[in-house]
């Protein structure tokens, strides 16, 4: 004979609202590491206590998918703080771009001013596992999330630049989150040799070096929402780009080009991205031949080049005749000449898209390109241009 369940039961006879019951009370005590319990002291604006310890204690202490909580408040470290594991360093919420000009009261984290002792203020290395391709990732990985950072432009002790974030070599899966980062001397982020990266709303300002600095290779990794201004390098490096996709990411007043993209192009998108007034190119790209074209689609570069150079809102620059840019195809992307802010200083860039010694470029599904000097300097001439495509040159 076949029994009909009552409610609250499945065919089986487990009783579904005792099982609800569980997972609630299994998440409810889910370990949530508060700082304070470790000693950690928000005490930064007065007698500056060293909370690296106390940081790295409650990060040990922490077990996978396990959360460490930075109450509101400024902590000073002297040494580097190191996830490994599927821990989350989390804060008390996201901080907005122009962060100088607000008056934060989230957690945020600075180093000592001239006596900390290392190279980076957070960093994430490789989990010990045995199998550190697929147990890293378990739980999620590492993750940094709603914290403010205040590189208050000092060197370190050993007169040595300092970088926000740093994720170590052979990292799989890690994130970063709703995070600001500003006024360090190295840095915003810097990636090495890692894959399974997301970065989304990380905010990069005002730092001595690059926004966000991908070493060697850029692999497996989503940038979505990010923002780089004001950086005395590049605002985005991707080199060797492999899987990676770029998503409505911002990048303006950097004294080098807004996004940089070098060596062999495995696959990469760039989806609604956008420049505003960088010293060098908005977007420069010297892919090598032998790869495939980089995408952009919806992309819009503004007022690059401020350094008065030969610069363009899209420069496409391979090596040399034998060392070829591999290209790429432009979809409903834009170009806009402009001044300062102010209105004062040069208007550029001088052209909208600008080649040399590249394989093909294709223009296509619309979009506004314009330059001072022209809306194109095809040196390398690969250029295809499809209708639908306004062409303009203005006034220097």
């Amino acid at each position: 004979m076949i029994t009909v369940p009552t409610i609250g039961q499945d065919p089986w006879g487990a009783d579904l609202n005792a099982a609800l019951t569980d997972l609630q009370t299994q998440a409810s005590t889910r370990p949530w590491i508060n700082l304070e319990s470790y000693g950690a002291v928000a005490d930064g604006d007065t007698t500056n206590t060293d909370n690296s310890p106390f940081f790295q204690a409650a990060i040990d202490a922490a077990g996978q998918g396990d959360v460490v909580y930075v109450p509101p408040g400024v902590y000073r470290l002297a040494t580097p703080v190191v996830l490994t594991l599927g821990v989350t360093l989390r804060g008390g919420g996201w901080n907005p771009h122009f962060t100088p000009r607000t008056n934060m009261t989230t957690s945020y984290l600075r180093p000592g001013i001239g006596n900390f002792v290392g190279t980076e203020l957070l960093r994430i290395d490789p989990a010990p596992v045995v199998n550190p391709y697929i147990d890293s990732a378990y739980q999620g990985g590492p993750r940094i999330e709603g914290l403010a950072l205040n590189g208050r432009s000092t060197l370190n002790a050993s007169s040595g630049a300092i970088t926000a974030i740093a994720i170590s070599s052979a990292v799989h899966d890690a994130a970063v989150t709703d995070v600001t980062a500003w006024e360090f001397t190295g840095d915003g982020v810097k990636v090495t040799d890692s894959s399974g990266i997301e970065l989304h709303r990380v905010v990069c300002s005002t730092n001595d070096g690059y926004g966000f600095n991908f070493v060697t290779n850029a692999t497996d990794a989503n940038l979505v929402d990010c923002y780089s201004q004001g950086n005395g390098l590049d605002g985005y490096v991707l080199p060797n780009p492999n899987a990676i996709s770029m998503h409505n990411c911002r990048s303006e007043f950097n004294a080098g080009n807004g996004y940089t993209f070098t060596g062999i192009n495995h696959s990469c998108r760039v989806i609604g991205c956008n420049t505003d007034r960088n010293g060098k190119d908005g977007f420069y790209v010297n892919t090598l031949d032998g790869g495939r074209p980089m995408l952009f689609v919806g992309c819009e570069a503004k007022r690059d080049g401020s350094d008065a150079a030969s610069r363009a809102g899209f420069n496409f620059v391979g090596t040399d005749a034998t060392t070829q840019c591999a290209g790429a195809i432009l979809t409903a992307c834009n170009v806009h000449v402009g001044r300062n802010d102010d209105l004062s200083g040069t208007r550029t860039p001088l052209y909208g898209v600008q080649t040399a010694f590249t394989r093909r470029v294709t223009i296509d599904g619309g979009g506004w390109i314009e330059g001072t000097g022209g809306p194109y300097n095809d040196v390398a001439v690969c250029l295809n241009r499809y209708s639908g495509v306004v062409q303009v040159t203005t006034d220097a």
